[in-house]
């Protein structure tokens, strides 16, 4: 079924992002997972004529999906208006590969942060840099992640140790250990009681985000663990990594839920898409999607040349935006969950 209806703020997205013609159909859980090519993707702008397009490391959309702002090898930052599909900033602000970017829960602020180690806070409005957020260790920064009220700030990256910043004062809250980690990625829960990071050694560690006492070690995986979040009602927590299952854990007690069935290969990403449905991007350049209550893969997504890198939901509009080593930012809208038996289509571009 055709999308129809389209605002004019989601017809300028596609044409900044790129559009494909086809778009996932969700499958009964029998039915083999189709691979479905998109295309008439842009790329973000090289800095000059002879100079190469910048692969993307790092990608956060807001929450009213209006901003989107992506980042990678070049060491800048580019703030894309979704509403008029124009670039509206390019930000310099780092000195090397630009790893992780947050947006603030209430879309005001982004914090970026990379291989040189340091935290930059900027104005998403204007993208005018507003301050640092002091980082003891100077080791190379993976991921960043806000709470849900906004009122820290966790970085986690090549070394054995979470840490929670206080992002208004840059005063360093917490640091929560978790011994051969080389941590890669961390998330707080839903409702903001829980922090979770993981890593190399495959086990996921919870804390509660307030105090920083331990609540859960989790044995995920044999295999580096590059991507965790949890559900929209924070009672579960997802896994993904390098060559292991994407898995579904209990976070009540750390019990694992029945095994996705399908192989994703080395999985750099994942993000949930409501309460029923994964996402995840890897090595193999193609985006699954999920079917939770099915425990199997429902659909492929296929067209991006190189790793993906970054996933963003957005669940107003049931935008799925996918960032990547191969320079493109590529944009799909998937059905609701009402109309999950349906074909569905991603947004077009303006002719």
């Amino acid at each position: 079924m055709m999308a129809t209806g389209l605002t004019t703020r989601r017809r300028m997205l596609a044409v900044l992002l790129g559009s494909c013609a086809m778009g996932p159909r969700l499958l009964a859980a029998d039915e083999a997972a189709p691979e479905l090519t998109a295309h008439q993707v842009i790329r973000l702008p090289a800095r000059s004529e002879n100079d190469r397009h910048p692969v993307i490391t790092g990608m956060a959309l807001s929450p009213d999906g209006r901003l989107l702002t992506t980042a990678g090898d070049d060491h800048l930052l580019y703030f894309w208006d979704t509403a008029s599909g124009r670039l509206l900033h390019r930000a310099k602000g780092h000195s090397d590969w630009v790893r992780a970017l947050a947006i603030r829960p209430d879309g005001r602020v982004l914090a970026s942060a990379g291989h040189d180690g340091a935290i930059l806070l900027w104005d998403a409005g204007t993208g005018e840099q507003m301050g640092t957020v002091a980082t003891p260790s100077g080791a190379a920064i993976y991921q960043l992640a806000y709470s849900p009220d906004g009122k820290s700030l966790a970085a986690v990256g090549f070394e054995s140790s979470a840490r929670i910043y206080d992002p208004a004062s840059g005063r360093l809250r917490l640091t929560l250990r978790a011994d051969g980690a080389d941590l890669r990625t961390a998330a707080f829960s839903t409702d903001g009681q829980l922090f979770a990071a993981a890593g190399r050694n495959g086990h996921v560690r919870l804390w509660n985000a307030a105090s920083g006492q331990p609540t859960q070690d989790i044995q995920a995986a044999t295999t580096r663990i590059r991507s965790i979040a949890f559900s929209p009602d924070s009672q579960h927590l997802v896994t993904a990594g390098d060559n292991c299952p994407v898995r579904l854990w209990s976070v009540a007690d750390g019990s694992q839920l029945p095994e996705l069935r399908g192989r994703a290969g080395k999985v750099h990403c994942v993000v949930f898409c409501g309460p029923d449905r994964l996402a995840t991007g890897g090595a193999d350049n193609v985006i699954r999607i999920w079917d939770l209550a099915a425990s199997a893969e429902s659909a492929r997504l296929v067209g991006h040349e190189g790793t993906i890198s970054a996933l963003s939901w957005q669940a107003e509009q049931n935008l799925l935006v996918s960032g990547s080593f191969d320079t493109t930012v590529r944009l799909w809208q998937l059905p609701t969950a009402a109309a999950a038996s349906t074909a569905a289509r991603p947004t077009n571009p303006i002719e």
